[in-house]
């Protein structure tokens, strides 16, 4: 779990893939917590200019009518039209004016998913000296795993920044994290700093009633099945979302109840980013209610 301060080196970059307004909440196209990886990119960012490492975005920038678009035959809605406001990067990233922004999704005849896939992108990075990316972005089964699938081919080290991406899916998330590993990619979940005291006390409030802070390092909640097969898939989908978040939650499956804990990824204590799963894990749960 590095800190980004003390990961990067000087044969680094960072990659952002497509953090773009469309594939976050209200967007044309959006992912479940896409706008999450946000903050955390910005962290990377800020210790990669701290660091003189580049930072390069990629972007889709699709033509009108693009051949991905379900109205012409493809499988996405219309998304990141050339010069539209969804096709703008997030808001909330905080890019540098030294970033390299690289523009993909804009043949007629097919589409571009990776960040490499005719782009220049391998001859930069060479020209650069760069021999290792860290990758991050959206999204995680799509775009996020051509690109890493693409940085392997061109023999460069790959880590997935694990808590800076998304799936479209959970499942297609489990999927594109075994592609990546069976290439050679490492993860990485981004070290947060550890919650205390007021801060800690309103992730707690904010979270679905039932979840107990045991302490500073784990949250545990017990959820009610009075019928076992619900328990038990209730058990595999949490533990999709546990490998597309690349999380390690303790699950205790009884007659009655499926009991959850959720232990802190840094030793110092509890971090957003357990709560966040912990709120996820209550959606899994009312997901599968509504069955």
């Amino acid at each position: 779990m590095p800190d980004p301060r003390q990961a990067l080196q000087a044969d680094d970059a960072l990659l952002i893939v497509d953090v773009q307004i469309d594939f976050c909440p209200g967007g044309a196209l959006p992912i479940a917590g896409g706008d999450e990886v946000v903050p955390v990119l910005n962290r990377w960012v800020a210790a990669a200019v701290d660091a003189g490492v580049p930072v390069l975005a990629s972007r889709d920038w699709h033509p009108s009518h693009h051949l991905s678009f379900t109205e012409s035959g493809g499988e996405w809605p219309v998304h990141c039209v050339q010069d539209s406001p969804g096709a703008r990067f997030h808001p909330g990233l905080r890019l540098p004016e030294s970033a390299i922004v690289v523009t993909k999704g804009v043949r007629f005849d097919r589409d571009q998913y990776s960040a490499f896939d005719e782009t220049g992108l391998a001859a930069e990075l060479q020209k650069r000296g760069v021999h290792r990316v860290w990758i991050g972005g959206l999204a995680q089964d799509v775009c996020v795993r051509a690109t890493v699938l693409d940085a392997r081919r061109h023999g460069l080290d790959a880590i997935v920044i694990a808590d800076a991406t998304r799936p479209v899916t959970a499942e297609g998330g489990a999927r594109a994290n075994d592609d990546m590993r069976q290439a050679g990619a490492r993860f990485e979940t981004t070290q947060g700093p550890p919650l205390k005291g007021a801060e800690l006390e309103r992730l707690w409030r904010d979270l679905n009633s039932g979840w107990r802070v045991v302490d500073e390092h784990h949250l545990e909640k017990e959820y009610p099945f009075p019928d076992f097969r619900e328990a038990l898939d209730f058990t595999v989908r949490i533990g999709e979302l546990a490998e597309a978040q690349d999380h390690h939650p303790d699950v205790y499956l009884a007659w009655g109840k499926v009991r959850l804990t959720i232990w802190t990824h840094r030793v110092g204590g509890l971090t957003e980013r357990d709560f966040i799963f912990a709120a996820k894990a209550d959606q899994v749960s009312v997901a599968g209610s509504s069955r």
